[in-house]
């Protein structure tokens, strides 16, 4: 699966979570527990026609008018189809 980080073209292996896939990428994204979904730091805008739907922890957390605008956590996407990923910037 082909991932577009701010601009760059990675590919990675179907299943692998949003927030690794950054990582190894060296897209610095913040992340104070590991991945789990407790720290909400791991914050990204999300564009693609096979985002799979937000996560009740998402809900929750970012709210509807976040998550409609595309801010998601990436410690909680999986890749399973391409999709392109930013920062959000300071208004989201």
């Amino acid at each position: 699966v082909v991932v577009e980080l701010e601009g760059r073209e990675v590919a990675c292996a179907k299943g692998r979570s949003l927030l690794d896939v950054c990582m190894d990428a060296a897209l610095v994204v913040g992340s104070a527990c590991g991945g789990r979904g407790i720290c909400h730091l791991c914050r990204v805008v999300v564009d693609g026609t096979s985002v799979p739907a937000a996560t009740t922890l998402e809900q929750r957390v970012l709210g509807n008018v976040l998550i409609a605008k595309g801010v998601r956590l990436a410690c909680r996407i999986v890749v399973d189809a391409p999709m392109r990923v930013r920062r959000p910037t300071v208004n989201e």
